[in-house]
């Protein structure tokens, strides 16, 4: 297709217009703001008679500047929209399969009919291109070039959000219509039926919105009146062709709205009485900082984040597992069981591995009451327990738990087996997520209100966290330091490879030289370099590096590199090797990390980029950060968890203060050896060092002496 574009400079920037050619194209509008150099608006879909499917668009990226402003609007255009580009007058190489077709047809002589002939690129789903347009797309590393097709190349600066509102889509359509006389301008029907059927449909989309506004007559009001039965459902039975067939053929409608929701009867008539809609906007928008107030005033930035909403689908499916007495009755119940289920439940759930029934089991069917339990575990006045106050005392019950592992749980469990005199195991992730479901158990115990315990454990955490830090800090002279040309490294630093390297697409690859900044990599991708990797990490066996945006407030992946091996600098250039290169959650990083990562790796083997031979060289001869052989696998433990666990005045000083934090049974305990009344800590010093859990339980069985004979013992004089 051929494209269309109107470009009008604006004083911080420009606006762009864009569509494609015939009577129902696909087309954008953007706005480029010339100081950040981002590009963002919306991106529209053929609308099919309807109206399209509009979603927000942006991309951010060192690229976009005065000159190329334009190719990168085109590309941003091809990418959101899912379509290709061909060059102009350029004959595309046929693929396999054409080929294929037409030697078939060659085979099968003349009279082939045309429909049978090789398939190509529809003109709906290609842009016309430039050579010279195409020519730097490709040399940008923007799109790729297979037999004359140009298919885009996905960047993690590229972002494509959720379809707007139908209603939004009007305004905006209109706005491109000024532009584009070709696309139609006009209303979708009779819009304000449609406000009223989806009044308790936050977001509604395109589909739904014309389905009600376009309706006339006796359809227009079985529309209506089906929407009137089941007001938050009315989006739902727009956008589902079973649903909304049977409506136009006035068919019963409930039986497939149960088969549909997977609610009962009972719950189903109670869920026709609800009226609002459930919140549709993130609380914390991707890559924001986590921060709020606490109970106490404290305004703090969280490790964790969540999301604090979730959809119709989602909501009606934990609801279908409940009893359905347990169905809110009145819409300020409806938004109090999102709320709680959004930014409680569900979060414990991905975190802890507590059953999102077992959090939302203790409502007993009145969650107006069950919002106000929960609003005086976390300190809260029940008017000011929101969906972000809710969220913020869930993630700070997390990091309790978190905390209370690193601090407690895992101190206590390698002391007992380093006691046994058997060796303490490396670090592993494995070891982590145990400790942290031990830490679970504990803090949950028996009670039915799981949610509220631990909203009520995290007030008294928020409160302690300068008193814990100064308990399990080692600030002290007793700490192991590295001496002479190291001691600026301190105790969780260490040398760095080499420089920092930008990439021709903009990313930039960072060498993290400190467990603080491996830790934020950890949190910003949600995987375990930060605790898995460091003991490694410091002792040069590995370089981690991170490839990021220019300013490093974003990670998008993280690259292990292999040790230094060699005599010299350019024989370690020529042995260095990608061990591995992962994105969120260890997922396979996009195509613009990959794109850098080979530009750098390719540099750094040939020898154009300088390295710290020397000093990495001397580092490793000290046993990495000055530390004797010995001492570097506690230093490994001692800087994942934050604390010196073989210190006994460290472990009591935590556990002093986590007795405070836990309360109950296990609070009232003096020693942190109460926590081996959990099997599941017990089953992990077994995994740990399974000779070391045998000496432990053959200890465990020996008869143990009185008191009194004890106390008696210590008293007696010493003999000759």
């Amino acid at each position: 297709m051929q494209l269309q574009t109107e470009f009008r400079p604006r004083d911080d920037g420009a606006d762009i217009y864009m569509a494609g050619s015939g009577k129902d194209p696909s087309w954008m509008i953007l706005r480029w703001q010339s100081e950040t150099g981002r590009l963002s608006g919306y991106a529209a879909s053929p609308a099919h008679g309807g109206l399209p499917t509009v979603r927000p668009v942006a991309l951010e990226h060192a690229a976009i500047t005065p000159e190329t402003v334009g190719s990168m609007a085109l590309w941003t255009f091809i990418a959101s929209s899912n379509l290709r580009g061909t060059v102009i007058g350029q004959k595309q190489a046929m693929s396999m399969r054409e080929q294929l077709s037409e030697w078939e047809s060659f085979l099968a002589g003349p009279g082939k009919s045309e429909s049978e002939a090789a398939p190509e690129v529809s003109e709906d789903e290609s842009v016309d291109l430039t050579s010279e347009q195409a020519d730097w797309l490709v040399s940008n590393r923007f799109m790729k070039n297979t037999g004359g097709i140009y298919t885009p190349i996905r960047t993690s600066s590229h972002q494509v959000g959720a379809p707007i509102s139908g209603f939004q889509v009007l305004a905006v359509r209109k706005a491109i219509a000024q532009v584009f006389g070709h696309i139609p301008s006009g209303s979708a029907g009779d819009i304000e039926a449609a406000r009223k059927a989806l009044s308790a449909v936050e977001r509604p989309s395109s589909r739904a919105v014309h389905w009600y506004a376009s309706a006339t007559g006796e359809t227009a009001r079985d529309r209506a009146q089906a929407a009137a039965s089941f007001p938050v459902l009315a989006g739902m039975i727009a956008d589902n062709p079973l649903l909304a067939r049977a409506v136009d053929n006035r068919e019963s409608l409930q039986p497939l709205l149960i088969k549909r929701t997977h609610l009962s009867k009972a719950a189903l008539k109670r869920l026709g009485k609800l009226s609002k809609g459930l919140p549709v906007g993130r609380l914390f928008e991707a890559g924001e900082e986590t921060r709020g107030e606490d109970a106490l005033g404290v305004n703090r930035l969280r490790r964790f984040t969540v999301s604090g909403t979730v959809s119709l689908d989602v909501a009606l499916k934990h609801l279908s597992e409940l009893p359905p007495d347990r169905m809110p009755q009145d819409d300020a119940s409806w938004l109090i069981y999102h709320d709680v289920l959004a930014g409680c439940a569900i979060p414990l759930e991905n975190a802890l591995g507590i059953p999102v029934s077992k959090t939302l089991a203790a409502c007993k069917g009145d969650w107006k009451a069950f919002h106000a339990t929960l609003a005086k575990a976390a300190d809260f006045d029940p008017a000011d327990f929101d969906r972000r106050a809710i969220a913020l005392s869930t993630i700070d019950a997390i990091e309790a738990i978190e905390d209370f592992s690193r601090t407690a749980v895992l101190p206590t469990a390698l002391n007992s087996i380093d006691g046994t005199g058997e060796a303490v195991p490396e670090v592993s992730n494995e070891f982590f997520s145990w400790a942290t479901k031990v830490a679970t158990a504990i803090c949950t115990g028996q009670t039915k209100n799981t949610a509220g315990s631990l909203l009520e454990m995290a007030r008294r955490y928020a409160s302690r966290i300068p008193t814990l830090i100064e308990a399990t800090g080692y600030e002290t002279e007793d700490d192991i330091l590295p001496e002479g040309q190291f001691a600026h490294y301190g105790a969780d630093s260490f040398p760095r490879l080499m420089d920092a390297f930008q990439a021709s697409n903009g990313l930039v690859i960072r060498n993290l030289t400190s467990f603080e900044m491996m830790r934020r990599e950890s949190s910003r991708l949600k995987h375990c370099v930060g605790r898995a990797y460091l003991g490694k990490a410091q002792k040069a066996g590995c370089f981690i590096f991170s490839v990021q945006n220019a300013d490093a407030s974003k990670s998008y992946s993280t690259i292990e590199l292999s040790p230094v091996k060699g005599e010299t600098v350019g024989q370690a250039c020529r042995n260095f090797s990608i061990t591995q290169h992962r994105a969120m959650s260890n997922a396979v990083p996009p195509q613009e990390c990959k794109d850098a990562e080979a530009e750098w790796f390719k540099k750094l083997k040939d020898g154009d980029l300088w390295i710290n031979f020397n000093e990495i060289q001397e580092w490793k001869l000290a046993g990495g950060s000055g530390f004797n052989s010995d001492a570097a696998l506690n230093v490994t433990w001692k800087g994942v968890i934050g604390m010196e666990w073989q210190s006994p005045e460290r472990r009591q000083a935590a556990w002093e203060e986590w007795r405070y934090i836990m309360g109950g049974q296990f609070g009232k305990s003096p020693s942190p050896e109460v926590i081996f009344r959990e099997k599941g800590a017990r089953d992990l010093v077994a995994a740990m060092n399974p000779k070391a859990a045998a000496i432990l339980i053959e200890r465990s069985k020996r008869p143990q002496p009185a008191p009194e004979a004890v106390e008696a013992e210590e008293t007696a004089p010493a003999g000759p």
